[in-house]
C-alpha cells in the first residue's frame, strides 16, 4: 500500500492549483480579437460563424451547425484532458493542469474545423454562388463556381453540382475557417 504524506506546503500548492483551475474556462469558437475580415464591409467572422451555426431566416440562410456538433463529436478525445487537468490541480500541479486544458481546447477547436470542412450541410443555392460572382466580379470567378453554375444551367441539382465541383458551404475564402480557435479565460 502506498503512503501519502500531506504537509502544509503541499496543501497550499493543491489549494492554489484547484483555485486556478476552477477559475479557468476553455472557450472554443471565434474570439473577439479574431473577428476582422479582409473586406471590412462584410459581417465579422464571429457574426458569420453564428449565422451559419443557427441560420438566418431573414436572410434566407439555413442553419449549418458546425461548432456545437464539432465540439461534441470530439468529447471522447478531449474529456481525458479535462480529467487530467482536474487530477493535476488536485496534485498541486497548476502548470500541468493548464497544459491539459490547452490540449482539450486544441482538440475541440480542430474538431470544429473538421466539421466545418466535411459536414453534411444544406447545399449552397445558385443565388449564393451568383452573389459571390457579383461581389468579386466575373473575371475573378473561380473555376469551380463557373462549373457549378454551368451544371445548374444543365438542370443538375445544387447538391450534385456542389459535390461535383468541390464547393463547400462554410468554406469560401477560409477566413472563417482560419479564425476558429480556443482560448483559456481566467474569471475573477
Amino acid at each position: 500500500m502506498n503512503r501519502v504524506e500531506i504537509t502544509r506546503d503541499t496543501v497550499n500548492a493543491r489549494v492554489k492549483a484547484i483555485q486556478q483551475i476552477t477559475k479557468t474556462q476553455v472557450f472554443v469558437g471565434i474570439p473577439e480579437d479574431k473577428i476582422s475580415r479582409n473586406n471590412s464591409d462584410q459581417a465579422t467572422n464571429a457574426q458569420l460563424g453564428y449565422i451559419h451555426e443557427f441560420g438566418s431566416p431573414a436572410r434566407n440562410i439555413p442553419a449549418r451547425p458546425w461548432l456545437v456538433p464539432g465540439i461534441r463529436s470530439s468529447a471522447r478525445d478531449y474529456m481525458p484532458h479535462l480529467r487530467g487537468a482536474a487530477a493535476a490541480a488536485l496534485d498541486g500541479k497548476p502548470d500541468i493542469a493548464l497544459r491539459e486544458l490547452n490540449a482539450a481546447g486544441l482538440i475541440a477547436a480542430q474538431s470544429a474545423k473538421r466539421m466545418m470542412a466535411s459536414g453534411n450541410f444544406v447545399p449552397l443555392s445558385p443565388a449564393t454562388i451568383r452573389q459571390r460572382q457579383y461581389a468579386r466580379g466575373t473575371k475573378s470567378m473561380r473555376t469551380s463556381e463557373k462549373q457549378y453554375l454551368a451544371l445548374i444551367r444543365q438542370g443538375v441539382s445544387p447538391a450534385t453540382a456542389q459535390l461535383a465541383t468541390g464547393i463547400r458551404p462554410l468554406i469560401n475564402t477560409r477566413q472563417l475557417f482560419n479564425s476558429v480557435t480556443y482560448v483559456l479565460t481566467r474569471i475573477p
